[in-house]
């Protein structure tokens, strides 16, 4: 599903991700700020279409920020394989103490929240777990 939002220069392209972190320090003083502070936090975002409005009030994005629709880029994690069977799953991080394995941003990525029920939206292949867990890379979506 689109969305429409204001993003600072850097991001205003067709195809440009970016993770809608956290809230702006100065929302309560910005007069676009209900149009920029309109998303999910700790989700990633993809650019869509650059609409041709410009607001040059911002303080925080030093071009101004431009108007743009954006749609969420699909959760991805790793999961238990035993875990896979079904539609949906409850996602829990693995405990894991190697910060330089290649598969740490599947494992403890932006989004998912421990403990919660997602919808599977799509499996796939198995990830090499130096910690020795089966994993397997997933797509989630919202339930």
């Amino acid at each position: 599903m689109r969305r429409v939002t204001l993003v600072g220069e850097r991001w205003a392209r067709a195809g440009a991700t970016f993770l809608n972190e956290q809230p702006c320090e100065v929302a309560d003083a910005c007069p676009v700020a209900k149009a920029c502070q309109n998303l999910p936090w700790d989700r990633e975002f993809r650019v869509v279409n650059v609409r041709g409005v410009h607001h040059g009030v911002c303080v925080v994005h030093e071009q101004g920020a431009h108007v743009v629709e954006v749609e969420e880029v699909p959760l991805r994690a790793s999961l238990e394989v035993s875990k896979t069977r079904g539609t949906a799953a409850r996602w829990t991080p693995p405990v894991c103490h190697i910060r330089g394995c290649v598969n740490w941003d599947r494992c403890f990525p932006h989004g998912p929240q421990a403990g919660r029920e997602y919808t599977l939206a799509r499996v796939e292949g198995r990830l090499d777990c130096p910690m020795g867990y089966e994993l397997v890379g997933v797509e989630f979506r919202e339930r």
